[in-house]
């Protein structure tokens, strides 16, 4: 519990950093050079976000995996991986210069592009490097990094916005931050290794390659249908449309990370636990299902109610016909997050060849979807389209559990947490004119007080306590 918790802790640390800072600094340039512009700079970040996964090859999940059961690996594992990781990367950079050539996109957006591939490029490495460190339970190391790199890219975007510049100013501070976040990662990869003990051998190339592979195919066809209906509005709707349809998605995503810091933190001990136990695997599971469940589904319903009082406070009034755009996406949180606790776990069980089967049926429906129905409805059909896909996939990670681990990850206390979220959203409807700056921070207020009170068991709350403990502990 209390290595879950530390994992948590600073993962928290890490990724709220990264992820409020990157949200920052789109937010930023939005509201700095409006939604055409922001359209182009949002296009050629999930473009390059989408190729990302091609050049890290699912390496990140499975050096994870792996050094979380052996941690005497790393050097040879490393070895071996970085010549798969140098061969992805170039082979990534091919498929940027076709795609870039093919779409056809005008000079400015193809400069864009080509700036963000060499970022991405770069971030693949240091990705790698903080999947070793989670692997290891240093997950203090993956929150320096992040720190070095997010004000990094906040301090340089500020001074281009100051004196003017443009945004491929800004592609550029994007390189810079993540070269200084590259190097920061191979300083405490050194200093990790003096800790560790060696093997003489871990696996050969091939046998490296070949396991990372349904990690890679699921990663980049997982990103693929949350992100493809973005290439289609930039080709069918431009650059206003995809501006407008990505403002409501970044909010979006920047919550879907809080998905990221439980299942990356349970991940190490699920992975532990599946060669150790069944049942305490499934435990665990369920535990991370709930967590997620009472997460995802307050924030779903507020942002539905909320989202005009959102996008005007965060956005310009250009970005108003985000709104409606944001309550169809609102529910995406929802889905993904309880998708979140299968998918995790049958990566965990030794699964993921499952996972990529689901995602790769995913990104099929997803295109043809997207291909009917965004020429007709636009970016409000792409949300719609997008809610359609991502219910398949839980579904079908739901199946997959079921069938591998004879298990549905659920009991009655989803039920009670359900009914509350009723009775939460029915009250917050009726003070929904009041402005988000009160309304948010009470209703989060109340909802941690009634689930910790009521609804959390005592066992629960006993280990919650002691966390607080252990935590305060740490500081000391």
């Amino acid at each position: 519990m209390y290595s879950t918790a530390r994992n948590t802790l600073f993962l928290s640390v890490s990724t709220f950093i990264r992820i409020s800072i990157t949200t920052l600094v789109l937010i930023l340039i939005a509201r700095t050079y409006g939604a055409e512009e922001f359209g182009k700079m949002a296009l050629s970040i999930t473009i390059t976000g989408i190729l990302l996964y091609i050049a890290d090859f699912g390496l990140n999940v499975y050096s994870t995996r792996e050094v979380a059961r052996d941690n005497s690996i790393i050097r040879s594992l490393t070895s071996t991986t970085l010549k798969i990781k140098f061969l992805s990367s170039a082979f990534t950079l091919l498929i940027t210069w076709i795609i870039i050539e093919v779409l056809d996109y005008p000079s400015d957006t193809r400069l864009l592009l080509y700036l963000f591939s060499i970022s991405m490029i770069i971030f693949s490495f240091t990705s790698y490097l903080v999947g070793i460190f989670r692997g290891s339970s240093r997950f203090e190391y993956e929150a320096i990094v992040y720190l070095v790199q997010s004000l990094t890219v906040l301090v340089s975007v500020l001074l281009i916005i100051q004196n003017e510049g443009t945004i491929h100013n800004i592609a550029g501070a994007f390189i810079v931050s993540r070269v200084l976040g590259l190097l920061m990662s191979i300083v405490l990869y050194h200093r990790l290794l003096r800790g560790t003990t060696s093997v003489v051998q871990f696996r050969s190339f091939k046998t490296v390659a070949r396991q990372s592979f349904p990690f890679a195919t699921h990663a980049l066809f997982g990103t693929l249908y949350l992100q493809a209906d973005t290439i289609f509005l930039s080709k069918l709707g431009g650059d206003l449309e995809v501006g407008l349809y990505q403002a409501a998605m970044r909010i979006v995503i920047a919550l879907l990370y809080l998905q990221d810091i439980l299942a990356n933190a349970f991940f190490p001990s699920l992975s532990r636990l599946y060669k150790l136990s069944t049942d305490e695997l499934i435990k665990k599971g369920r535990q991370l299902n709930f967590y997620l469940f009472t997460l995802a589904l307050p924030l779903s319903i507020g942002i539905f109610i909320l989202s005009p009082g959102i996008v005007s406070t965060v956005y310009t009034q250009e970005f108003a016909g985000s709104s409606l755009i944001l309550q169809f996406l609102s529910w995406l949180i929802l889905l993904r997050f309880i998708g979140a606790s299968y998918g995790i776990l049958l990566s965990a069980s030794d699964n993921q060849k499952l996972r990529m089967i689901a995602v790769i049926m995913a990104v099929t429906l997803n295109l043809t979807l997207n291909a009917l129905i965004i020429p007709e409805y636009g970016a409000h059909g792409a949300a719609g389209v997008s809610l359609l896909t991502n219910f398949f996939v839980m579904g079908i990670y739901v199946y997959f559990i079921k069938s591998r681990l004879n298990t549905f990850l659920v009991d009655f206390s989803f039920v009670k947490i359900f009914l509350l979220n009723l009775l939460i959203g029915l009250l917050l409807y009726s003070v929904k004119d009041i402005s988000i700056g009160i309304t948010i921070p009470i209703s989060i207020v109340i909802y941690i007080y009634l689930v910790y009170t009521f609804f959390l068991p005592l066992a629960e709350k006993a280990r919650i306590r002691e966390l607080a403990v252990k935590i305060a502990s740490m500081f000391n």
